[in-house]
């Protein structure tokens, strides 16, 4: 028997963000977030992933590239400025990445597969299709592995979610915009899945932010940016941007200033 987690904000989590905050508030950081471990050095569950190429120094992005992103992404840029320099979604972010550590959730990307009935097993790494697919459909075709965790709440919530909310698999994804394994999922085993599972109903991708802050000091910026995109319909096209940035660039991480 699997782990039962409420997936609402815990005793354990809400004591782990209050520290976070502390040490954050005395080094000078401006979110509550720390990492746990190296997304780069996270051990993979099921197979090999895509190496991600040497990270460069480049002078990095800041909040007047995001929001001339969100101009060219067609975005009302008074909307999108308004909620963005307001921190409007820093609480559900704050939400998202409790949530993570409610199920020990340490580096990104990681995953939780599975559905209600059967649990959810716990995958790390930018895996490849075919570990995907191997999980997945033992989870449609009834064989799938011993529960990891339990799940007796919503795991949605405010969440987004890509696909059919009511699909027979959910996928759920801890992800940061300045990781590079999380590029490597989106840019090789995503558009996969989506075709396969996703565009077909048989399972929904639901994405949480998971900041490891210490190291990417953007990601909450740009976990921001996404969910302000999402109050104007463009949740995903402000998400496929920021990680294009890293492609374009050719970098492991987007820079951030």
């Amino acid at each position: 028997m699997g782990r039962k987690i409420t997936f609402e904000l815990g005793p354990a989590a809400i004591g782990l963000i209050a520290v976070a905050a502390i040490v954050g508030y005395l080094l000078g950081s401006t979110y509550p977030f720390a990492n746990s471990r190296d997304p780069e050095s996270a051990a993979l569950d099921d197979g090999p992933t895509a190496s991600a190429p040497p990270t460069v120094e480049t002078a990095g992005y800041g909040p007047s590239d995001i929001k001339r992103w969100a101009t060219e992404i067609g975005l009302d840029s008074n909307q999108f400025d308004s909620c963005f320099d307001s921190q409007k979604y820093l609480e559900q972010i704050e939400l998202e990445y409790a949530q993570g550590l409610d199920v020990q959730i340490s580096a990104t990307p990681s995953f939780l597969i599975g559905n209600h009935d059967s649990g959810f097993t716990i995958m790390t790494g930018a895996q490849t299709f075919e570990v995907f697919k191997s999980r997945i459909d033992s989870y449609l075709y009834g064989t799938a592995p011993p529960m990891q965790v339990e799940l007796t709440a919503d795991p949605i919530g405010n969440s987004t979610f890509i696909g059919n909310r009511d699909a027979e698999v959910m996928i759920i994804e801890f992800s940061d915009f300045q990781c590079p394994f999380c590029r490597a999922f989106y840019t090789n085993t995503f558009p996969q899945i989506e075709i396969e599972y996703l565009d077909t109903g048989k399972a929904v991708l639901v994405y949480k932010e998971f900041p490891l802050t210490s190291i990417h000091p953007g990601a909450v910026d740009y976990g921001m940016a996404t969910k302000c995109a999402g109050e104007q319909g463009k949740w995903r096209e402000m998400h496929d941007k920021i990680f294009d940035e890293q492609n374009k660039l050719g970098i492991a991480t987007i820079p951030y200033a």
